[in-house]
């Protein structure tokens, strides 16, 4: 997968937000709507939501800017006294983390989206099986009418809107990277760091982090973030703003991301 040239970067893309029906039965969500001004508090979540799917849940002004309390309020039409009080909750609450470069990240937002291109991906992976059973087989095949009718299917299935199930909330396909596959991220997740980052950059990244993950047995649950991360680490620790991390700190991630 590259950066410049990729297909997958010039398709338009239609991103939609799906709630379970019962998120306002949630613990979190009903003790939030409790609270003083907890209705503003959650129509300012859902904004922040809608405007972080496409970016895999990630906020930021620009590569270089985070956002402040002031350009929150802003975007979302927020009276900023909400704003801040609404972010110490949501972080108290695991609905929000705030990385070491600033980065605002909607931990819920990976089960909450859909995209057309997971019905894409589908079809890909449908006949790339379809190819290893032929190479497989050392022979062509023919495909039956039962796969013929599966492949019309999927192929309509693009072409429209596709309705989810509430309790199956749509979840991107993670492809493997690095020499031992450890490093699992979506096509969307590679090419917003990729733009973020550069190739280069990136691939060195996922070089240490796959290395790690084979040789001292880090574990994540979130593969992105948890590159993010290492990334701010690195950079906070070339400019003397802080001490390397020790194993233990990395692998406690995995409960930080859970």
């Amino acid at each position: 997968m590259t950066c410049k040239g990729d297909k997958m970067a010039d398709t338009k893309k239609y991103y939609w937000l799906k709630l379970k029906r019962d998120f306002f039965k949630r613990h979190d969500v009903a003790v939030i709507e409790s609270m003083q001004n907890g209705d503003k508090y959650l129509l300012f979540y859902m904004k922040l939501l809608v405007e972080s799917i496409d970016h895999e849940g990630a906020l930021r002004f620009s590569d270089t800017v985070p956002y402040n309390d002031t350009m929150l309020a802003a975007i979302t039409r927020t009276d900023i006294d909400i704003v801040r009080s609404a972010v110490k909750v949501f972080q108290e609450f695991g609905m929000m983390d705030i990385l070491d470069d600033g980065t605002l990240f909607m931990k819920q937002v990976e089960t909450m989206i859909g995209n057309e291109t997971e019905w894409a991906s589908k079809k890909r992976l449908y006949r790339e099986k379809q190819r290893q059973i032929d190479t497989k087989e050392g022979q062509k095949r023919t495909l039956s009418d039962k796969s013929k009718r599966l492949e019309i299917e999927l192929d309509k299935e693009i072409e429209k809107e596709i309705e989810y199930t509430p309790d199956k909330p749509a979840k991107s396909q993670k492809h493997k990277h690095g020499e031992y596959k450890h490093v699992l991220l979506t096509s969307d997740e590679y090419l917003r760091l990729c733009e973020e980052w550069g190739e280069p950059e990136l691939l060195r990244m996922i070089k240490e982090l796959d290395e790690g993950i084979e040789m001292k047995g880090y574990k994540y649950k979130n593969h992105n973030l948890a590159l993010r991360r290492w990334k701010s680490n690195e950079k906070n620790q070339r400019n003397g703003y802080s001490k390397p991390l020790p194993v233990q700190t990395r692998t406690a991630f995995l409960d930080m991301e859970g």
